[in-house]
């Protein structure tokens, strides 16, 4: 790779299995000048602690307006679909909208709803055993286990044809390439009126749920609009679900591709927490271009690097995963690393939220598999696994399995 050139597509060094490429860019330039697919110059950060300072530097940030810069400007529309600027926020914005739904996924709370969470996926996996080997984990287990996960927190029933049409909503909006820009605002706007019919019955029967916290929550000392609190119960779903998904889907594909590894957590259980930690350092966060992006609100001095104000900078937490002066042959997936210090949730305020949920329903999800599917392999070749690209992650399009 040309590392003296002033440009390097994006595309080549981040979301790809390339450790060779990403350990040639953290030991000769962590932070570097590149092109995005879009044609946006744009800095990528590789080495583990630049990427961590990006994370956590307040300097730093996700809302583009912040510089007063007209070339980052970005326009919002009015339907912006299961995504919540809010979230995007940045300083007591930001902390005071997290409020609003930080406590329904603090540990504790995670924590008394897990054996709720290991029914959901009991039930699935009798299903899905009762359908024989080989079968598709994707569709049949990694799909529906976290929406009927985040259904239960938010307090919304979701009949079988309604989960199908939410998937192909959320798939048609997050996609890459496979739908047109017109499709996409088309499932966004179908999703928005979706969960406007949601909470006009959930107005009409209240209960103790997340989502009835959220239509009488209060924010700057108001309430939140119907506008505001739409925004924000959807990116709760979407976010909430969707990412869960593909970690499932991706962990499981990686942890079967090494039956050694997963001989070990079969016998040996309690692996599954830093089996679980391993598969998300191990497993390649695409799209970091577009989730990891932020903006420099001033001129920040990044390793022997200025980042102007107003420049794009992308902090790729792929990269960070393997840096080698934070892990040990970091090319190597070990269900027994310890420690394991990943950056896969993020860090700083905008660390993900949702990181004790995806955690306790990845852990219930790879310890039911291992115990009730101790022969469980890949029913297809590795490279025969489609996988598919989309805004937030990417995933599998399929994933067969047989016992």
């Amino acid at each position: 790779m040309d590392l003296d050139a002033r440009r390097i597509p994006i595309v080549d060094v981040a979301g790809t299995d390339k450790p060779e490429e990403v350990a040639e860019l953290q030991a000769k330039r962590p932070v570097c000048p590149v092109t995005m697919a879009d044609g946006t110059d744009a800095w990528l950060v590789t080495g583990y602690e630049e990427v961590r300072k990006v994370l956590t530097d307040p300097r730093f940030q996700r809302d583009p307006n912040i510089t007063g810069n007209a070339a980052t400007k970005t326009p919002v529309p009015e339907h912006t679909g299961p995504q919540m600027r809010s979230l995007d926020m940045d300083g007591q914005g930001h902390t005071e909208i997290r409020s609003l739904v930080s406590s329904a996924f603090s540990g504790r709370a995670v924590r008394r709803f897990e054996p709720r969470i290991q029914e959901i996926a009991d039930s699935l996996l009798d299903d899905f055993e009762r359908q024989g080997s080989p079968a598709d984990l994707a569709s049949e287990f990694a799909r529906p286990f976290p929406v009927a996960v985040i259904c239960d927190i938010l307090g919304i029933s979701v009949s079988a044809d309604e989960h199908k049409e939410i998937r192909r909503w959320i798939e048609a909006s997050m996609s890459l390439g496979k739908y047109s820009p017109e499709e996409m605002q088309q499932a966004r706007i179908e999703l928005f009126g979706y969960f406007q019919r949601v909470v006009a019955e959930k107005r009409e029967a209240p209960a103790d749920d997340l989502l009835t916290a959220l239509i009488t929550a209060c924010y700057d000392d108001r309430k939140l609009s119907e506008l505001e609190m739409l925004r924000l119960a959807i990116t709760v779903f979407v976010a909430g679900h969707e990412t869960t998904v593909n970690a499932i889907n991706l962990g499981v594909w990686r942890l079967l591709q090494h039956p050694d590894q997963f001989a070990m957590l079969r016998d040996d259980p309690d692996l599954v927490t830093p089996a679980v930690e391993e598969l998300l350092r191990f497993q390649f966060h695409p799209t970091v271009g577009i989730d990891r992006r932020r903006f420099a609100a001033e001129d920040v001095t990044l390793g022997e690097n200025t980042i102007c104000a107003g420049d794009v900078v992308i902090a790729s937490v792929n990269a960070a995963n393997q840096d080698r002066h934070f892990f040990s042959r970091p090319d190597r997936f070990d269900i027994t690393r310890t420690p394991n210090p990943h950056l896969s949730f993020g860090d700083g305020p905008h660390y993900c939220l949702g990181a004790a949920l995806a955690r306790a329903e990845l852990i219930i999800a790879v310890r039911s598999l291992s115990v009730r599917f101790p022969g469980l392999r890949l029913a297809e070749a590795v490279e025969a696994v489609r996988r598919r690209k989309g805004l937030l992650v990417a995933g599998l399009e399929r994933l067969p399995v047989a016992w």
